[in-house]
Formats: C-alpha cells, sequence, structure tokens
C-alpha cells in the first residue's frame, strides 16, 4: 500500500473521531460537558507539569506568580471574578467579533488558534506559562465553539470549567507546594 492511500485512510479516520468527539460534546449534558471539558485541562495540566520539571530552569519569568499568593482574596478572584471576565475576553469576545467575517467564518479553526494564543498571551507570568495558558486556551474554546450554537449557557459552562480547574491549581499549590 502506499503512503497517499495511507494518509488517506489515516485522514478518514481522524475525521471521523473528532466528528464523533464534537457531536458527543454538542449533545451530551452539561454536567458530563463541564466534566469533560475540566478532566481534559486536567490531564493536560499533569502532562505540561511532567514536561516543565526537566526544563523548569530554563523558563523565562517576567512576573512573580500569582499563586504564590494563597491568601482568600486571590482565592476568590482566581475562582469567580477570573474565570468570567477570561471567558468573555477570551472566548465569547474573539468568537463574536472574528464570526463577523466571512473569512474567519469558512476558517473556524483560526478563531480557536487566535483565541487560544490571546488567552496564553493573557497569562504572562513567564514563557512556560504562556504556553501552558495556549494549550487550556485551546480546550476552553474548543469546548466554547463546540456547544454555542446549541446551548444557550455555553459561556457559564466554559466559565464552571475554567474556575474549577483555578481552584484546583489554588488548592493543591496551597497544599501541595
Amino acid at each position: 500500500m502506499d503512503n497517499s492511500v495511507k494518509n488517506y485512510r489515516i485522514n478518514i479516520i481522524t475525521e471521523n473521531i473528532f466528528h464523533n468527539v464534537k457531536a458527543f460534546l454538542q449533545s451530551t449534558t452539561s454536567f458530563r460537558f463541564i466534566l469533560i471539558i475540566t478532566s481534559a485541562m486536567f490531564l493536560t495540566d499533569i502532562c505540561f507539569n511532567l514536561l516543565y520539571i526537566p526544563f523548569g530552569d530554563y523558563d523565562i519569568k517576567w512576573f512573580r506568580f500569582p499563586d504564590e499568593d494563597k491568601s482568600i482574596l486571590m482565592f476568590i478572584v482566581a475562582v469567580t471574578f477570573a474565570p468570567l471576565f477570561e471567558t468573555w475576553l477570551c472566548q465569547y469576545l474573539p468568537y463574536k467579533l472574528l464570526c463577523k467575517s466571512k473569512f474567519f467564518r469558512e476558517r473556524k479553526y483560526l478563531i480557536l488558534i487566535a483565541s487560544a494564543l490571546f488567552f496564553g498571551i493573557n497569562h504572562f507570568y513567564s514563557l512556560f506559562y504562556i504556553i501552558f495558558g495556549i494549550l487550556m486556551g485551546t480546550i476552553l474554546m474548543y469546548g466554547y465553539m463546540v456547544r454555542i450554537k446549541s446551548d444557550k449557557h455555553t459561556f457559564l459552562l466554559i466559565a464552571i470549567c475554567h474556575s474549577l480547574m483555578n481552584c484546583g491549581a489554588f488548592l493543591l499549590s496551597r497544599y501541595f507546594g
């Protein structure tokens, strides 16, 4: 079998997987959706941290990481205000504005990329954290884009996922290091 046939089969299989995942996320309950997106974020966090361990010394840091401040005020901001504001700024607004352009409506993947980059850049504590933010932003925007046409509560669902991620990260940071 030549490479073009193999590549074609791989593309078909990949498209089917992505189509099935998208269809499942569109039709699943809000609770399951939150569970899946938040789990994807935590798994990405674990994988990223495993990669960060050997390369963390090479990180370029610009600011003190806010999680070092473990006050109750920081917790409230990280778990309530930040997810709501960042969901509005990094998912809702880019989607709403970019979808006005025919160019972006026909290339939704560019909306996903732009939103993820914007989310990452907004987390500019260090170079590695920007990369981590881009990964998290990709998951959040993918979830937003999958649900936006079928669920009027998409904004809230994404903010809840973000809030749960921040809550978990804050608590783990406070009690384990």
